[in-house]
């Protein structure tokens, strides 16, 4: 079955979602799936569980004609606000049993002619076996690329991302998704190497979290000679970024900087308790990855907004072993209610990152009608 999207592109039918996520958290990964399907008439439930992986089925309550384009219309409005997926897709055809002599014949027959992509992106469960195809995905994309680019199903101008979604050699999905409200990156992981000059691996944290931020507000809001505030800073991988970018950042902890770091003559060491501290002006940017109950850190949070004490503010909350989903709408509570007191109306933002392991990061930006 086709679907005809206004006079210009066709969609195939959708029976559900592709859900990528960090294993161990697949039943705050279904809760997420739960609350965001609420808004679509009809009937939603999990399909099938891997790790890191939730196949789920969508019976939406519409034409015929109107499905497809209905579930891609939520999808990009799902995308900024999902937390523990990073990477989502529209499924739209499952192969279980390749022909391991001849896959890409079998993936170019499931895949309609009619359909035209930007990107094809291979993704796999986030585990041992995931990760062991990676040499089949190396294997195959280039050859599948070059037949999608010849037959003219691949454009740079699509709209679509293709995901290919393998369960192992012989089974797979295939999913799409609009290619400015799905993550670039395989399963939404993006390939980070440790910098030689960082203090400690958290800088991977904030690398990433700087890499989630649309590109146009990265270029607003990340400027050379912007002052930040680092919260719980020691020894210095969250302020090493910021350095990175010729920002001038307070680093506040009791602990040590890394002495290279301080040798920037970029950071100011205050030794002093996070909670307790405050600028005497105020900041661009709020940086917090302190190790404490994840509603005493949303509070804080809400108390510099409120008291105008920065613009922006990245910061990561550890979530507890259980009732992980209820105390993230518990926090997020808060710094929305905090966020809704302003008049600049700022925006706020959760996500679960390949770094963060038992934690999600928080965004909180200026609305884009604010400028920079």
């Amino acid at each position: 079955m086709t679907i005809l999207v206004s006079n210009k592109f066709i969609l195939p039918a959708f029976s559900g979602l592709i859900l990528h996520g960090r294993p161990g958290f697949e039943t705050e990964l279904e809760a997420d799936f739960i609350y965001r399907s609420t808004t679509l008439a009809g009937t939603h439930s999990i399909t099938e569980r891997h790790e890191g992986l939730l196949i789920t089925s969508c019976s939406i309550d519409a034409p015929i004609s109107e499905r497809s384009p209905l579930l891609l219309q939520h999808l990009q409005q799902w995308w900024p606000q999902w937390i523990f997926a990073r990477q989502v897709s529209a499924c739209f055809a499952f192969l279980p049993a390749l022909n391991t002599q001849d896959r890409i014949q079998d993936l170019i027959q499931a895949i309609p002619s009619f359909l035209h992509v930007c990107d094809v992106v291979f993704e796999s469960t986030d585990s041992n076996e995931g990760k062991s195809l990676s040499r089949l995905f190396k294997a195959l994309e280039a050859r599948l690329t070059d037949q999608l680019r010849q037959q003219g199903t691949l454009r740079a101008s699509a709209p679509f991302r293709l995901h290919l979604v393998f369960r192992d050699g012989q089974t797979a999905w295939l999913g799409l998704s609009p290619a400015d409200a799905s993550s670039p990156w395989p399963m939404g992981i993006p390939r980070l190497k440790m910098p030689g000059g960082a203090p400690s691996r958290s800088t991977l944290k904030l690398d990433e979290a700087l890499q989630w931020l649309r590109e146009e507000d990265r270029i607003r809001l990340l400027k050379p000679g912007m002052k930040v505030v680092d919260l719980g800073a020691a020894p210095g991988g969250w302020t090493w970024q910021m350095v990175q970018r010729g920002m001038l950042v307070t680093a506040v902890d009791h602990g040590s900087m890394d002495k290279a770091l301080m040798q920037s003559g970029m950071v100011e060491h205050v030794s002093a308790d996070g909670f307790v501290y405050r600028p005497r002006k105020t900041v661009d940017w709020l940086l917090c990855d302190m190790v404490e109950q994840p509603r005493r850190i949303a509070q804080l949070l809400a108390q510099w907004l409120q008291q105008n004490h920065a613009r922006c503010i990245i910061a990561n909350l550890k979530l507890p072993m259980k009732r992980r989903w209820e105390e993230v709408q518990l926090c997020l509570d808060i710094l929305h209610k905090a966020a809704r007191s302003l008049p600049s109306a700022p925006v706020v933002r959760a996500r679960q990152l390949y770094h963060d392991r038992e934690e999600i990061t928080i965004w909180v930006l200026p609305s884009r009608s604010e400028g920079s």
